[in-house]
């Protein structure tokens, strides 16, 4: 429960410090923030397998995230083929419900349109693959069948961080561009570390799994918060705050919170003793055993031969 107290209290103090203090505050927040995750969250022997009373309702929001990003990847779509536009929701994501002002990720030309495609079919892939998971996880199954399928959100995250990074959004002061591109980073890796988790690929233990799951729950809790409150206040910051950033994504990182719950209070796996180990005691108790009537027999033999020496008839 720290690390998910922990990972609340980092995004509410990003908030904090992104409306009220300067930018510098900000930028050195986020640097102690992610310094403090990996070493707070370091697993020696790595993230645990899926149990515990963490696990229903992490697979409860891996379920629900795979299909809010499903219906934002469709709705991207079909504004693109009405409006033969590339718009901003789920592939680039903005809080489209409350958007006042054009966006500066909306974009043209042919390299721009096949990421964007792209980006709407690696969307629906990684969807379906939380959603599966998700119905694994209810069933008590580990999701190891899904090796190949969970490649897909590594791939709709590093998509929609290229197709970031071409846009004029990425051109904004670094102060404005920066959350973004931690929000963006930080889930790819996230992701990433999660298939292999997932799948079971891994022969070492992921040690920082944890780690890079806290970054990924507060930078991607902050900014789609951060992105909402600067809409609501109709404020000029508001046309390039959180560019990137999405509903899909603050429910990305709530699914990461509940992740850490799961992890933290996973029940530990009960280690094999060494077979030889556990087998000398019981061993030497039994060899003790077997000698006992064999010495018994011996001293009876020798009672009896020096009995029948010492008779003189």
């Amino acid at each position: 429960m720290r690390n998910v107290w922990l990972s609340l209290l980092a995004a509410a103090a990003l908030l904090a410090a992104r409306l009220w203090l300067p930018d510098i505050a900000v930028i050195v927040v986020a640097a102690v923030w992610v310094v403090v995750a990996f070493w707070l969250g370091y697993a020696r022997r790595g993230a645990p397998r899926p149990g515990g009373k963490w696990m229903a309702p992490a697979a409860i929001f891996a379920l629900l995230t795979g299909a809010v990003i499903v219906f934002l990847s469709a709705y991207d779509a079909i504004q693109w083929l009405i409006h033969k536009q590339i718009t901003s929701l789920a592939a680039t994501g903005t809080f489209w419900f409350l958007q006042k002002q054009p966006s500066m990720l909306v974009a043209t030309g042919a390299i721009n349109a096949v990421l964007f495609a792209l980006t709407i079919l690696c969307g629906w892939l990684a969807g379906i693959f939380l959603m599966r998971l998700g119905l694994d996880w209810l069933s008590d199954r580990t999701g190891k069948g899904l090796t190949v399928w969970a490649l897909a959100p590594v791939a709709w995250m590093w998509f929609r961080l290229a197709q970031y990074e071409i846009s004029y959004a990425s051109a904004a002061a670094l102060q404005k561009s920066l959350w973004d591109f931690l929000l963006l980073c930080f889930s790819l890796v996230f992701f990433l570390m999660l298939a292999r988790y997932v799948s079971g690929v891994h022969e070492k233990p992921l040690r920082f799994l944890p780690s890079v799951a806290m970054c990924a729950a507060a930078f991607s809790i902050f900014t789609p918060v951060w992105r909402l409150v600067m809409q609501m206040q109709g404020t000029f910051s508001a046309q390039s705050a959180g560019q990137a950033a999405s509903p899909a994504d603050l429910l990305i990182g709530l699914t990461a919170l509940l992740l850490l719950g799961m992890w933290r209070a996973a029940p530990a796996a009960p280690q094999a003793e060494p077979k030889h180990a556990a087998d000398a005691p019981q061993t030497e108790t039994a060899v003790r055993a077997d000698a006992i009537p064999q010495a018994d027999a011996a001293v009876e033999d020798v009672g009896v031969q020096g009995a029948e020496e010492s008779y003189v008839p």
